[in-house]
């Protein structure tokens, strides 16, 4: 019986951190990727975390800019916005580095007037060698909206992102639920 209580508590744990993700029905950036690091339509948002550094390059994008913008469409109807993850890629022996500013910036109409979030990275003084790091930014206030412009800034040439998801508001009672429905299904398949 125990074990019914544990493997229903991790249900409902799995569900509750992917309960709030928000699909990302498209995107599109200004800053220019160049060869070998392009971007095949939805690696950003394809639910696939970078773990290595820049080889293979398959999961990264990379930009070489300094003003990167990419702007993400949530599709009609989305849930309010509460925070994002980004997975960036640092390696500072090929000059690969976190951007030094990261603004986020939400409109219903593609004109990105109505609402600013903006977060502020510190730089970062990382060791020679690669490293995957994964930033979550909560924001102050959840934004009803439709698209999300990402604007990272940076002195350095190369940004290298692996994967950017979006968090919606927590669905209240949504974890338990799926750990009740866990519990009754275990529960039946003992009796059978």
């Amino acid at each position: 019986m125990r074990s019914l209580f544990a493997l229903a508590a991790l249900a409902a744990a799995a569900s509750a951190s992917s309960a709030d993700l928000i699909p990302v029905q498209s995107y599109e950036y200004t800053a220019y990727a160049p060869y070998g690091y392009l971007d095949s339509g939805n690696e950003l948002t394809d639910g696939v975390w970078s773990t290595t550094g820049i080889n293979p390059v398959e999961p990264w994008v990379g930009f070489s800019s300094a003003h990167t913008m990419i702007t993400f469409d949530l599709g009609a109807g989305a849930p309010a916005v509460a925070g994002s993850s980004i997975v960036y890629c640092l390696w500072t022996g090929a000059a690969v580095y976190l951007p030094e500013s990261v603004r986020f910036r939400f409109s219903n109409d593609a004109s990105f007037a109505a609402y600013t979030e903006e977060t502020y990275l510190s730089p970062f003084n990382g060791q020679p060698g690669a490293a995957t790091v994964t930033i979550d930014y909560n924001f102050s206030a959840a934004a009803s909206t439709r698209y999300v412009r990402v604007l990272a800034d940076s002195q350095f040439e190369w940004l290298f992102l692996g994967e950017v998801q979006f968090h919606g508001v927590p669905t209240p009672g949504s974890a338990a639920l799926a750990a009740v429905a866990v519990a009754i299904g275990l529960r039946r398949r003992k009796r059978a």
